[in-house]
């Protein structure tokens, strides 16, 4: 009788799978990549390989999967110390202006490169996107409830509408991002264009000695 695998063994093995297949998509993109070109990285046989996934579309969206869990773990904090909301919306942005600068060395080009290809056909992957893209708005919209609970936001538009154009914003932006160079789509200028536009939005009081309130 063959020796029983423990769980624990199993999802192990799984991530060891998962982590050796990213590292492809990442260098290779997604229609480049091969289920041989993952078993040579991970270093596990091809039965080990087919045992868990049955080709590369399948490991693609347990990737996407794994980084859905965890991305949005925990929502954005709000200081305890008398922090603005308004202050906590611009590190926001910056997180995102930070993660687009990283997106062409990240997965970003095979997510889209398989949007626009396989997943266009499939539809597999559209359960997680719209999970993360709930999560997304779920999060900014609670970071909006709380500068409106404490006075700071007056808003003129609906938080979950606001939310939505902030990540269609960025979504667009990274989209260029990855096309075109920086300087001929005015990235900077982008960003400040947002902060205006969420300034007007939300309609946060006045913060004496923010950098973020002219």
């Amino acid at each position: 009788m063959a020796p029983r695998v423990s769980e624990d063994h199993k999802d192990q093995r799984q991530q060891q799978i998962l982590d050796a297949a990213e590292n492809v998509f990442i260098q290779r993109g997604f229609n480049a990549t091969s289920m041989q070109n993952i078993i040579d990285e991970s270093g596990i046989s091809r039965g080990g390989i087919y045992t868990y996934y049955k080709n590369t579309e399948d490991i693609f969206l347990a990737i996407m999967k794994r980084r859905d869990d965890s991305s949005f773990e925990e929502k954005i904090p709000v200081s305890q110390e008398h922090r603005s909301t308004w202050k906590e919306v611009n590190d926001m942005i910056d997180d995102f202006r930070d993660f687009i600068e990283g997106m062409p060395e990240s997965l970003a080009p095979a997510l889209f490169e398989y949007y626009f290809t396989t997943g266009w056909h499939s539809h597999k992957h559209l359960p997680i996107l719209e999970s993360r893209y709930g999560k997304a708005i779920q999060m900014m919209v609670h970071l909006f409830e709380e500068g409106v609970e404490s006075g700071e936001f007056q808003p003129q538009l609906p938080l979950d509408s606001i939310a939505w154009t902030l990540i269609s914003f960025f979504d667009g932006l990274g989209f260029a991002m990855m096309q075109i160079q920086r300087e001929l789509f005015q990235m900077d200028e982008q960003i400040e264009s947002i902060r205006f536009y969420l300034k007007s939005a939300l309609n946060p009081v006045e913060i004496k000695n923010s950098h973020y309130t002219s």
